[in-house]
């Protein structure tokens, strides 16, 4: 049995005690379950990102044509237990290559959903460099969750986030996200890579200045040596960073939501804590252009990494096989078994790890999650006993009364 660990935070001693979040063993029996369907629409992308990992890991696809779409929004209501919340997602390539399949997927789920009194949330990940102003209308009035890759100040984005032509993508989104964070600041947010030379703070002071109120910094995705990969200076930076907000948030009355941070922040408290970093082959699966099933978007076309298609189903010796390895939980790798915050991290991306990482947790990612830990475990135990009120409301509880 695990013994509590001493930390000082901040100049605080606090311990943490890993038995009292550690997440109960997965139910692997039950598998696959399936809840949420990623389509990958479009094939590609309209950007030449530089750190871009899915043109680093997964081969050219063509777009997915309209009986396929129609198809995939079919099984998933055939496939799931009818009291499950269902949700599609829209993230591979860029999904606005081809917006008016977007936009029939959506119209179509909702129709089904409504049909058949099941739950349903629409999710768009995109670049942002093809919205307009209707696009935007539908994506507002069709309830859909929307995130937009941005990386900061302009001369930090521009430097990745570029097109064909190597042009920066600032100025062709910097409005849209403003429209957005306005018309549906619930149902909005960003994504920020870090990467060699960025300043977390400065990313987060750049993007709340837009009115985002949900926002996300995650580490570039590359092969250790990466020129681009965030080095010690970006990680102490990031780490000294989390530390102040959580500083600020402690005082603060309101202040943009970092989602990895209030994850943390949930499961110092013992919520929400899990043995794997998503559902991607248990109860996410991904629908690639040939109608093949893959665990998630970042494996779409890799036939190695195959679990099905549309017409015969899923293949659950194949899921099992990916369940049982790449997609293994947490406990069962050496590498989370040495830290001491592994009971507060569901293990790394299964892409990530296989794909980019050769099996091991690709750079960063292990000690941005430290760093949110340790800010986390900070604020819980400031706000415990004196304001246990606002404790619940950042982790996302909320108390009757």
């Amino acid at each position: 049995m695990a013994s509590i660990q001493q930390l000082t935070v901040m100049g605080r001693e606090i311990g943490f005690d890993p038995a009292s979040v550690r997440a109960l063993p997965l139910a692997e029996e039950r598998f696959p379950d399936v809840s949420s369907l990623a389509i990958d629409v479009s094939g590609g992308c309209n950007l030449r990102c530089g750190y871009c990992a899915e043109s680093m890991t997964l081969p050219k696809r063509p777009p997915m044509d309209r009986e396929l779409l129609v198809r995939s929004v079919e099984r998933l209501f055939e496939w799931s237990d009818p009291g499950a919340q269902l949700s599609i997602f829209f993230g591979s390539g860029e999904p606005l290559l081809q917006p008016e399949s977007v936009k029939t997927v959506g119209k179509l789920a909702r129709k089904m959903a409504r049909k058949n009194s099941r739950g349903l949330s629409l999710f768009l990940t995109t670049n942002g460099t093809l919205l307009n102003a209707r696009i935007i209308q539908w994506l507002v009035s069709d309830g859909w969750e929307v995130k937009v890759s941005l990386d900061g100040p302009r001369e930090v984005h521009d430097r990745f986030r570029t097109d064909g032509m190597g042009r920066g993508t600032y100025d062709r989104i910097e409005r849209h996200v403003r429209t957005l964070s306005k018309k549906i600041p619930e149902r909005f947010s960003t994504t920020s890579v870090l990467c060699q030379g960025s300043d977390p703070a400065r990313i987060f002071q750049e993007i709340a200045g837009l009115g985002v109120r949900t926002l996300e910094i995650v580490p570039a995705a590359a092969p250790p040596g990466a020129s681009f990969l965030p080095g010690e200076t970006e990680i102490d930076h990031y780490r000294a960073f989390i530390l102040a907000y959580a500083k600020r948030v402690a005082k603060s009355r309101e202040m943009p939501t970092i989602t990895r941070f209030q994850t943390q922040l949930r499961r110092v408290l013992g919520i929400g804590n899990r043995q794997i970093a998503c559902g991607a082959g248990r109860t996410l699966f991904a629908v690639g252009p040939e109608g093949g099933l893959y665990p998630c978007y970042r494996f779409v076309g890799l036939d190695a990494f195959k679990l099905g298609d549309l017409h015969t189903g899923l293949w659950k010796d194949a899921v099992q096989r990916f369940t049982a390895g790449c997609a293994r939980p947490s406990t069962e790798r050496q590498q989370c078994g040495r830290c001491w915050a592994s009971p507060l991290c569901d293990g790394p991306c299964f892409a990530g790890a296989a794909l980019i990482g050769k099996g091991s947790t690709p750079p960063g990612f292990c000690e941005m999650i430290r760093a949110d830990s340790e800010a986390a475990l900070w604020l819980a135990d400031t706000l415990r006993l004196r304001k246990p009120k606002k404790l619940c409301g950042l982790a996302g509880i909320h108390l009757n009364g």
